[in-house]
């Protein structure tokens, strides 16, 4: 199998009966099971082929099965596509299932046979994933498996109240991923009593039913992990306009649908999308505290949207172990930016810097603000070793800028892809001066 590939695992069976037996008893080839139900430029008597092949492997391999995939995206040649669906099922019966998908409208999975099928698969399903799923067999496929889930992912036009009263009947439920363009009222999920990881992606770009997180507060004391995104609108939390809000304070779970989340960061990491340059910030980190534990001390912090004011991080006595700031917050730049174009970014550093107990801030990400000139009060973070501003167009290192890169004594990487201008002497210069700093990429 290392020689020819997957791909002609049909060919290899037909060698013969002992190839044949060694290829469907190994359980490392059949981990994960895909079945497309439609294919571009294809008839129905092809599908009707395909698809009763690709079910007849299915059932010769299904004890060794963990993960099986359904995907369609089309309403049409339903008839074929019905039939191998409910034999696939029905092979899977009573096998080690642990990962079910199901991709696309899945209108063939309504009613009552269904709802048979799917609790046929038995309890070793604990991972569901409902990719843009039409309502009614959304909540046929949780409704048959809800009882055995501990992860549930779920994409929708609209969610609906009845299938987010579903959701919440599911206690044992402990990580949860929505992205929906139509909210009902969220508070439902607060009664999900062992919920460790909750994501809410609002995908709409306007209009009414905006997405309303419930008050943090109101959530069991184990939620650990947590992000409330709007993709184009805002929400408002503890006083704050926000399209982005996530904290993550422990291990992500390991439970098969780990998209963009924290894997190897500094914890507890905090993201904000300021919609708001006045947002409340104190208050906000003061809202995200624990209640009757230690205060939580956030060790990287990531800034999107709109920069907010020097004041408000300056007062954020949470922020003293800071270790990691990535700021993407694209900086509308002014008539003359070389001028002053940096200077909100270098107050914000400032703050932070000050807030950083034992200057222990050792990662600076200023990728894309369109900043021109080096902040000088980056001279302050003595203890940088990692700093990137890649993709800021209009910045220019220049001589200007070698006082601040000589006081970062301990700074180890410069990562400098795609900005206005750089003196490749000078940068030669500095790494004679600073023998453990690295350029990326070094100009020739």
């Amino acid at each position: 199998m290392a020689l020819t590939g997957r791909e002609h695992m049909r060919s290899l069976v037909r060698v013969s009966r002992r190839w044949r037996r060694v290829c469907f008893d190994e359980p490392a080839l059949w981990r994960s099971f895909t079945v497309r139900a439609y294919r571009v430029s294809e008839t129905a008597a092809e599908q009707v082929l395909r698809l009763g092949r690709r079910a007849a492997l299915l059932a010769c391999a299904a004890r060794h099965v963990r993960r099986f995939r359904w995907e369609e995206h089309t309403e049409e040649l339903q008839s074929a596509a019905a039939l191998c669906l409910y034999h696939c099922l029905g092979a899977l019966r009573g096998s080690q299932l642990e990962q079910l998908q199901l991709s696309g409208p899945c209108t063939l999975l309504a009613g009552a046979d269904a709802v048979a099928a799917l609790q046929q698969l038995g309890s070793t399903v604990a991972s569901l994933h409902l990719g843009a799923c039409s309502a009614g067999p959304a909540g046929f496929a949780a409704a048959a498996l809800g009882s055995h889930l501990r992860s549930l992912q779920l994409s929708t036009r609209e969610l609906a109240a009845a299938l987010l009263g579903s959701i919440a009947q599911m206690p044992q439920l402990a990580a949860l991923r929505i992205e929906a363009y139509a909210w009902p009222d969220l508070s439902p999920l607060t009664r999900i009593s062992q919920l460790r990881q909750l994501v809410l992606l609002d995908l709409r770009a306007d209009g009414q039913d905006s997405m309303r997180p419930p008050a943090l507060s109101t959530f069991p004391s184990c939620l650990e992990r947590f992000s409330f995104e709007s993709k184009h609108r805002s929400f408002q939390v503890a006083g704050c306009m926000l399209s982005r809000l996530r904290l993550w304070q422990g291990g992500t779970l390991d439970l098969g649908f780990e998209q963009g989340a924290a894997q190897h960061l500094p914890l507890p990491t905090l993201a904000l999308g300021c919609c708001e340059p006045e947002a409340p910030l104190s208050e906000l980190l003061g809202f995200l505290q624990p209640a009757g534990m230690p205060p939580r001390k956030f060790e990287r912090l990531e800034l999107s949207g709109k920069l907010p004011d020097p004041a408000s991080l300056a007062g954020c006595t949470h922020l003293g172990q800071l270790s990691e700031l990535p700021v993407a917050c694209k900086l509308q730049m002014p008539v003359q930016p070389v001028e002053f174009g940096a200077e909100p970014i270098a107050l914000v550093v400032a703050a932070q810097v000050r807030q950083a107990a034992h200057a222990c801030l050792d990662t600076l990400d200023l990728s894309g603000n369109g900043i021109a000139i080096l902040p000088a009060a980056l001279s302050a973070a003595t203890s940088l070793t990692h700093l990137t501003l890649d993709d800021n167009s209009l910045l220019w290192l220049i001589e200007a800028a070698t006082p601040v890169l000589l006081a970062l004594s301990r700074l180890q990487r410069l990562e400098i892809d795609n900005i206005g201008n750089a003196d490749a002497p000078l940068l030669r210069e500095w790494q004679l001066r600073m023998p453990r700093l690295r350029i990326v990429p070094m100009p020739v």
